[in-house]
């Protein structure tokens, strides 16, 4: 039962993990080639501040250059966010789907499940640290491009690391709360605020050290393709990681499992204020059939409301910090060349409307609105054929067709409602930051 578990996780999960770290290594390659034809010294003449956040040696040459800028953020990112996809849907996803009851009837104690799923979390893991290693491998010599002295091995294993230590952190929240959505919101705002500190707060002056307090430093402050395996940074992540695990066993076995995920939604809290009340009855509609989006917005509250959340403080944040930043980075930021501006969006680094552009509006925000849009469009028809509630929808007098337009409502009002939390961060950061 343990192996048919474990096993049974890794066929329905292992194609994400294949198909997104094919695809790292697919741009690796791309920017090796890309490289080879960029003038370097773009790059080498920038600050030490700059050059670590980057990933980027003094001296950096195509090799170095890719590893640091594909592997060191992308490949990182998006590794950790499918162990993180893993962990959160490993006890609170058999709940919501209503076949933890199945799993422990065979008989199999909760810790034999828990086990299990964290087997298929770390075999799933290497699986995608074993391609992106081999294509780090393939990629240098079928581009001409010399790694000497570069040590991807060392980087590969700090990346398997980080993304464990994320899906481990989504598989204890998802253990103590039965809660996939939460699970996933808060692991995804812990890592983007890990990512952002580790990469801002060196420019602060006085604030170096404190990147200490962040997982992401622990990833790459050692640079670990350039100086090779950091043990005491990875003793830090595995001591997180052994002490996420710990705290699963606890919480999957001091709570009662629910054999369907249940729960006060948003919109029974609104119907509970008299003010809201007769405003949410009408959007809600009848029991029956009338409220589709409004019920699928409900479904996903928690990603909502908390990527939104998350992206409401980063930007918030960006203000004040932009007023701390010293002025000769501000200067030096402010003069950087056309081809380095470009990956930002052609972001005026010097100015605070072009530090937003290229630390919010470039990347961050981008990708938590397709964050939200993906899983919502990902679960519109499929989430209801595996919750077996498309039959109850369709017994009723309604064509299909009705049901995908109010799931794709649902998507697009979803992704406002991130898009418009980000926006307010934005208005009142900039208010703070004057």
């Amino acid at each position: 039962m343990l192996a048919n578990i474990a096993t049974k996780t890794v066929r329905d999960r292992w194609q994400g993990f294949a198909i997104g770290s094919i695809v790292i290594g697919v741009i690796l390659w791309w920017g090796m080639i890309i490289y080879q034809d960029i003038d370097l010294s773009v790059y080498t003449s920038m600050p030490d501040v700059f050059l670590s956040m980057m990933n980027i040696p003094k001296d950096a040459d195509v090799g170095s250059l890719a590893y640091g800028a594909v592997y060191g953020s992308y490949g990182a990112l998006t590794l950790a966010g499918l162990a993180l996809s893993v962990g959160s849907s490993s006890v609170a996803g058999e709940e919501r789907h209503g076949t933890i009851g199945l799993l422990l009837g065979n008989p199999k104690s909760r810790t034999t499940v828990l086990f299990s799923k964290t087997a298929a979390l770390v075999g799933l893991t290497a699986l995608g640290t074993l391609i992106m290693w081999i294509a780090a491998l393939i990629v240098p010599p079928a581009t001409g491009v010399s790694i000497e002295g570069m040590h991807p091995n060392a980087l590969m294993l700090h990346i398997f690391a980080i993304a464990l230590f994320f899906g481990s952190m989504a598989l204890a929240i998802s253990a103590w709360t039965g809660r996939q959505p939460l699970a996933t919101g808060v692991t995804v705002g812990a890592m983007i605020v890990s990512f952002i500190a580790a990469g801002l707060l060196p420019l602060i002056e006085g604030w170096e050290d404190l990147r200490r307090a962040v997982p992401w430093y622990y990833y790459d402050g050692s640079q670990p393709v350039f100086n090779g395996v950091d043990w005491g940074h990875l003793a830090v992540l595995g001591g997180g990681i052994a002490g996420f695990w710990l705290l699963a066993y606890v919480g999957v076995n001091h709570r009662d499992l629910r054999e369907r995920e249940t729960g006060v939604t948003i919109i029974d809290r609104l119907r509970a204020y008299p003010l809201t009340k007769k405003v949410i009855d009408r959007l809600a509609g009848s029991a029956r059939v009338s409220g589709i989006w409004i019920k699928t917005l409900s479904d996903h509250q928690a990603l909502i409301i908390i990527t939104g959340y998350v992206m409401g403080i980063l930007a918030l944040m960006m203000g004040p910090l932009y007023g701390l930043m010293d002025e000769a980075v501000l200067q030096f930021a402010a003069d950087l060349p056309e081809t380095l501006v470009a990956m930002v969006g052609g972001a005026d680094m010097g100015t605070a409307a072009g530090f937003y552009q290229a630390e919010i509006y470039s990347l961050m925000a981008p990708v938590a609105v397709m964050a939200v849009t993906i899983v919502v469009a990902a679960k519109g028809i499929t989430g209801e054929e595996a919750n077996r509630t498309m039959g109850l929808l369709l017994a009723n007098p309604i064509p299909r067709r009705r049901i995908v337009l109010e799931k794709t409502v649902t998507m697009i009002f979803g992704a406002t409602i991130v898009g418009f939390i980000t926006f307010a961060g934005t208005a009142i950061g900039n208010a703070i930051g004057n």
